[in-house]
């Protein structure tokens, strides 16, 4: 995963991988969901100008760029291989107009680089350029975002079926719902001395949990729902984002854990529910989860 941050500064982290995720849905706003992340190493890179003589980089071959670090600063504090990088001049033109340049060997003890040009590319390094660091463009969506205010929650019997659960017949009227996923990652080996500065991005993927809650407004009409979450411990969940085909996201769980507390909302009698998934009857982990967009 990579950032580049007021066009200068770039942050890169290595061996990522995701470790977990949550949704919050009410009926303000847009649907959003928010992933935590770990990798084994994070990397920096910052501008810096070129100096000595003129230096030829063509296409064929890395050829060897010496930089004007800042006092008992190194190559290696500025950019590290395999990075992209861009080259402008005194008059901030850009340098390498046929596509980004690519990093290799910054020296750890001198201000020495490696830099080659795109292919087809080559151009000349002077005193007076610099170079900072170079993220591709991003791709945007070209999609609306998916609005929550057509938000529903579908209650019904545990193990009950994804066509049959988001049905009408089993509407909910919660007034908000959260749910976390969370792989529980394991890193072992992380404390094994091998030798390397930076452990290799092995992880181990524990039990994984899918934990969350639910609110609602009393009626007397629901008042049996105290009862009944109490009786059956457990229920199917069902989650609809959007009406319109194309734009709706659906979170199914056909078997979940419930508890239920009460609780004051705006003046009236109030209830929270806690749920955590469970195997049921499912006999894979995609049956027993879904995260549907259609």
């Amino acid at each position: 995963m990579a950032q580049l941050v007021d066009t200068y500064k770039l942050y890169v982290s290595n061996g990522t991988v995701v470790e977990g995720f949550s949704v919050d849905i009410t009926r303000d706003g847009v649907f959003t969901m928010n992933a935590n992340c770990r990798a084994s190493r994070i990397r920096y890179s910052g501008p810096v100008n070129a100096t000595g003589t003129d230096v030829s980089v063509t296409d064929s071959s890395p050829a060897t760029v010496t930089l004007d670090p800042a006092s008992n600063a190194v190559a290696a504090d500025y950019f590290f291989a395999g990075q992209l990088v861009d080259i402008y001049d005194s008059s901030d033109s850009q340098v390498n107009t046929g596509g980004a340049a690519t990093i290799s060997s910054p020296s750890t003890t001198t201000a020495t680089v490696g830099v080659q040009a795109a292919s087809g590319d080559s151009f000349t390094v002077s005193a007076t350029d610099y170079l900072v660091p170079h993220l591709p463009a991003a791709t945007l969506s070209t999609y609306e975002p998916i609005a929550t205010s057509a938000a529903q929650v579908y209650l019904a019997a545990q193990n009950t079926a994804a066509a049959s659960l988001i049905a009408s017949a089993n509407e909910f009227l919660a007034t908000g719902f959260s749910m976390s996923v969370s792989k529980n990652l394991g890193d072992p080996g992380l404390a094994e001395m091998t030798g390397d500065k930076y452990p290799a991005a092995a992880y181990v993927s524990n039990d994984i949990t899918v934990t969350g809650s639910f609110d609602f407004v009393m009626r007397p009409a629901q008042a049996y729902r105290f009862e009944q979450f109490a009786r059956l411990e457990q229920i199917a969940i069902g989650v609809q984002v959007g009406d319109t085909a194309g734009s709706i996201v659906q979170i199914v769980i056909p078997s979940a854990r419930v508890s239920i507390s009460g609780t004051e909302q705006d003046g009236a009698a109030a209830a929270s529910v806690d749920f955590a998934l469970t195997q049921g009857s499912s006999a894979t982990d995609a049956a027993a989860f879904s995260l549907i967009y259609k």
